[in-house]
């Protein structure tokens, strides 16, 4: 939903430039010109070291906010993600 507002909000602004995967593949498909594609990938990694930046300010280190930890080895959670794909691709 959060994407889809952006989209609304600044996509007459940018195309829906919203990030570096998007611009490369208006580039793929020839939608837009080398320089401009440049251009927007460089503005989009200053905007996101500027907000990371910003973030760290506010908030400090709090890299642990929000991630998934896991309780036990990686060798668990691997078998665990591969399941959860194999599920998720027979549907």
């Amino acid at each position: 939903m959060v994407v889809i507002a952006l989209i609304y909000t600044f996509g007459h602004i940018s195309g829906a430039h919203i990030n570096p995967a998007v611009t490369l593949g208006f580039l793929v498909n020839g939608d837009i010109q080398i320089l401009d594609a440049v251009f927007y990938i460089i503005t989009q990694l200053l905007g996101g070291i500027i907000a990371s930046a910003t973030l760290l300010l506010l908030f400090g280190n709090v890299a642990h906010l929000g991630a998934t930890l896991p309780l036990y080895t990686w060798q668990q959670f691997f078998v665990l993600e591969f399941i959860l794909d194999r599920i998720s691709l027979s549907h």
